[in-house]
């Protein structure tokens, strides 16, 4: 059934306060349970994150380690809250979550689409409440060099924009797209930023057909998501904000490439510098 199937099932079979999200090819620390649990039952957490290590096949090593502490809202989002959550990374296999949460609401997995976890989480956040976040890296992500994570494929591609438009449907579906519009926007536009990096670092092919396809989803859901405050506040020169204002431009394929190309050669030194 593939990853999100497996999790669908396991859910329905799940009778835990709390439930989490291993891949099948990463490990863990011997605490990382009891940590994570500890932290959920004494602050009665909605969910709880930890750090985590990425372990790359050629033995380099990265931590990632989100901000200490917990985070109480006064209600959810859905509860008429103002403040939405955010997470220090999109993945859920470092989090655990209230399962009566996923099941009151419902919550799943999108089937038969990459980028799963992101549209968990996303349509996970209107319903918390509080989260804690742990410090210390208690899971480690193994990439290997023929997972999703270091390949990309023309459907991994488009799988990104339907992920996207599908969270946008849920919302309005929920009634609270005009509500949180500037704080689900700049969500949706950071998620673009991310993902449009790995297509100019990862994707050897023209993806010029699929970057006007999000460029159109962009305009159409978010036509002035330049006036958004959090845009608005990034340095002009920050490459996050480079990566977003493209989507609101109508480049030819030509000028297309020469960006792509400078993106990815701005992008590589990034990424090898941030692994020594």
């Amino acid at each position: 059934k593939g990853q999100a199937g497996a999790r669908n099932t396991g859910l329905l079979y799940a009778r835990g306060v709390y439930v989490g999200f291993m891949d099948q090819d990463d490990f863990i620390e011997p605490t990382f349970h009891q940590m994570m649990y500890e932290k959920a039952a004494a602050y009665d957490c909605d969910v709880v994150e930890c750090g985590y290590i990425e372990e790359l096949p050629d033995g380099n090593r990265r931590s990632t380690n989100p901000t200490k502490g917990l985070f109480d809202y006064e209600k959810s989002v859905m509860k008429g809250g103002t403040t939405w959550p955010s997470f220090r990374s999109i993945t859920v296999w470092n989090k655990v979550f209230r399962r009566s949460l996923i099941v009151e609401n419902p919550i799943s997995f999108m089937e038969g689409f990459l980028s799963e976890d992101y549209y968990f989480i996303k349509i996970f956040e209107p319903y918390i409440k509080s989260l804690y976040s742990i410090e210390q890296a208690l899971y480690h992500w193994r990439r290997r060099d023929d997972s999703v994570s270091f390949s990309l494929s023309g459907k991994q591609l488009t799988d990104f924009i339907i992920i996207g438009e599908a969270i946008l449907l849920r919302y309005q579906t929920l009634g609270i797209f005009e509500r949180c519009y500037r704080n689900i926007e700049w969500e949706l536009l950071r998620f673009y930023a991310i993902e449009l990096s790995s297509w100019f670092v990862a994707y050897s092919s023209d993806c010029y057909p699929l970057y006007s396809l999000l460029s159109d989803s962009v305009k159409k859901n978010f036509p002035d998501f330049e006036a958004n405050p959090a845009f608005v506040a990034l340095a002009d020169d920050s490459l996050e904000k480079q990566l977003i204002a493209i989507l609101n431009q109508n480049y030819t394929q030509e000028q297309f490439q020469v960006i792509a190309t400078a993106f990815r050669n701005v992008l590589t030194q990034a990424f090898n510098a941030s692994w020594g």
